[in-house]
């Protein structure tokens, strides 16, 4: 899955000037954007704040092509949205932009010493994760965070804790249940 960053253009980061999230990820999902939500344009613009745009892509994987859901806010994208099995409900929503709040307000682009993550549950990424951490917060559930270490390590390892306490926190991934 490629990823993709973008950056505020001339304007201050949220998290740094203490503005309030424009989306919390939780539990349920993503504001009301939930596992009963609708895979859908209509349904996703529906669930989020006024002011927001759906843009369609998909993702081109050997011998399947799945639909995404891009959610853009002021010309920043939000959120990518991604369909279950059926291609009918959301399954999984990442969220890459610092306009979006995890657990206990953590925000793309936080240090993994920031965010509570030795209190965290974490794993090595795999394939196109590798070089990264998965870490469960503290709560559980469905959300994890992936934190970029740019570390050399072996396969299935994570870096020692004082290289991952200065890993980037790149995106916050809700999954339903």
């Amino acid at each position: 899955m490629a990823l993709l960053l973008l950056a505020g253009c001339g304007t201050e980061a949220p998290a740094a000037s203490g503005e309030e999230p424009l989306l919390t990820i939780s539990e349920r999902g993503a504001g009301t954007i939930t596992a009963d939500t609708e895979f859908s344009p209509e349904a996703l613009r529906e669930a989020l704040p006024e002011g927001f745009e759906i843009e369609t892509g998909r993702l081109d994987l050997p011998g399947d092509t799945i639909p995404i859901l891009y959610a853009f806010s002021d010309g920043h994208m939000i959120l990518e949205v991604f369909p279950d099995r059926s291609r009918q409900r959301i399954r999984r929503i990442d969220a890459s932009s610092e306009w979006v709040a995890g657990p206990e307000g953590a925000r793309a682009g936080a240090r993994f010493a920031d965010v509570g993550g030795r209190r965290m549950a974490c794993v090595p990424g795999t394939a196109d994760l590798a070089g990264r951490a998965l870490c469960t917060p503290r709560e559980g559930g469905p959300v994890r965070y992936v934190f970029a270490h740019g570390a050399e390590t072996a396969r299935g390892e994570l870096p020692g804790r004082d290289v991952l306490a200065q890993s980037i926190l790149e995106r916050i991934v809700w999954m339903a249940p």
